[in-house]
């Protein structure tokens, strides 16, 4: 196959994303190419570039400072790009997550399969940043309607969320496949021995219990609730509890949440690593006993959310206290305890807190768990579920 991956976020200059995986691990096998925007605010922060896939840069006759402005005004021009690496490349496939290349379907030769990745529920990522702007409702519906164009005009929508799927179907989805998110379980594994040299790097005692977040730091993560916890369990274990945040921040949002640390008498445990390569994070993950997530409850992403954070937290054999999220529910997770709140959040850290054998059988049981959801697997079976579509 000859595969073109068009992702929401930006190759380059921002974290993978869950369609930017599925193409390094498609390119394995098959020629996958990826395109890109140059971002100038973001050009000292550039992540781990693909092994096995071929990025194109598009060109931009508007360069601005925001990614989704970037991609709004060079819309158009893009779809012209598009047309021309479909012929020179010789594309047979192409799988869409950017929704403002929502005409792309009517444009591209009908022998091209199209696939629209139904990764998040668009309208929600769109208006986080402004719950409180006049521009909210304007930029949800238009959010909207373009989800609802790529749903009703291609050829096939995935989705990594059953409940996405059931929508997409609703909404005029020809056909969908279920493409959970999985992990790479020969790489995320956990190491007695960088558990130990990260913990002294970051000054943190072997019998401290560290709780930790992964991933992007964003206001969709409801930071509030597990500092409110954290401060109860501070109270009684004083400083032998501690937070590690593995992740960066796209937008400065991190600063706003140090000050909110500060606020609440946090530092000194709570620890942010910033950007770090993709090699490191497990050395990180590593030091941790308990991995945290947590969504803000008012959006339908809270609902709808099968977070590869916790494929990984799995991977890395940790238990999760999670803001409840159907999908995970759904796969009936032994090592999963769920919180709707920050005294919620306390009781079930007390509870493993003072039963340390507990935590090393959940240990066990969720690695034993994310063997089933290995990336190779999950891939593979998408690879000739498209090869039997588009022959």
């Amino acid at each position: 196959m000859n595969v073109l991956i068009i992702p929401a976020s930006n190759w380059v200059f921002m974290p993978p994303t869950h369609v930017q995986e599925l193409a390094e691990r498609l390119g394995e096998k098959d020629k996958v190419y990826g395109i890109y925007y140059y971002v100038p605010c973001m050009k000292s922060k550039v992540y781990t570039l693909p092994r096995n896939v071929k990025l194109i840069e598009m060109s931009t006759f508007a360069r601005v400072s925001s990614v989704g402005f970037q991609q709004i005004l060079n819309a158009l021009s893009a779809l012209t790009k598009i047309i021309n690496i479909v012929k020179k490349y010789d594309i047979n496939v192409i799988i869409n997550e950017n929704i403002f290349l929502s005409h792309l379907y009517n444009i591209i030769p009908n022998n091209v399969l199209k696939v629209f990745d139904f990764s998040d529920f668009f309208p929600d990522s769109a208006t986080i940043y402004y719950p409180h702007s006049p521009l909210k409702d304007f930029s949800y519906g238009l959010a909207w309607f373009l989800t609802k164009c790529n749903l009703e005009n291609a050829d096939i929508c995935i989705s990594p969320s059953k409940t996405l799927l059931k929508m997409a179907k609703e909404r005029g989805c020809n056909k969908e496949f279920f493409l959970p998110n999985s992990v790479d379980t020969e790489f995320y594994v956990y190491s007695h021995r960088y558990r130990m040299s990260i913990r002294r790097k970051l000054k943190i005692r072997p019998n401290d219990v560290v709780f930790v977040i992964v991933g992007v730091v964003e206001p969709w993560i409801d930071f509030e609730i597990v500092f409110e916890g954290l401060k109860m369990l501070k109270s009684i274990y004083k400083d032998h509890v501690k937070l590690l945040i593995v992740g960066s921040s796209i937008t400065g949002y991190d600063k706003s949440l140090k000050m909110i640390i500060k606020e609440k008498g946090l530092e000194g445990i709570v620890y942010f690593t910033d950007y770090l390569p993709t090699s490191d994070v497990p050395k990180y993950l590593s030091a941790a006993d308990i991995g945290v997530i947590s969504y803000v409850g008012e959006q339908i992403n809270s609902v709808v959310r099968l977070p590869v954070k916790f494929f990984i937290y799995s991977s890395m054999s940790l238990p999760v206290l999670s803001t409840p999220l159907p999908e995970i529910s759904s796969l009936n997770p032994r090592h999963v305890m769920f919180f709707n709140s920050a005294e919620e959040f306390f009781r079930l850290a007390v509870k493993l807190l003072e039963n340390r054998d507990e935590i090393a059988i959940l240990r066990k049981y969720a690695r034993v768990f994310a063997k089933k959801y290995d990336i190779r697997k999950i891939i593979e079976e998408f690879r000739e579920f498209l090869l039997k579509e588009f022959k």
